[in-house]
């Protein structure tokens, strides 16, 4: 009987690496008591605020752009269209994180 050939795929010339995009947004809500919209936004800008209150995450389960190489403009990466998306919302007792990195 004879077995079927097998193909290395690294050494096919077939093959190619492509790079996909899929991305995730996240937006947390800060309770920041405050005498004005302009003052919370000082504060905020500042570091003067304590814990999350919502989390808002947007994640691409499909991606509609292929590139070749990983050497893209970051601005393209951020505005291209998502266009198959879920979000989720969890309040903050359900956020096991109270601070996210970068804050």
């Amino acid at each position: 009987m004879n077995r079927p050939k097998l193909t290395v795929i690294s050494n096919n010339p077939n093959v190619r690496t492509y790079y996909v995009p899929l991305t995730v947004i996240q937006v947390d809500l800060y309770p920041v008591r405050a005498s004005s919209p302009e003052q919370a936004l000082r504060k905020v800008n500042s570091g003067q605020f304590e814990r999350i209150e919502k989390r808002i995450t947007l994640e691409e389960i499909q991606s509609n752009a292929v590139y070749t190489t990983t050497d893209i403009d970051p601005n393209e990466l951020v505005t291209r269209n998502v266009d198959t998306y879920e979000v989720k919302s969890r309040d903050y007792d359900a956020i096991s994180d109270s601070n996210p990195s970068g804050l």
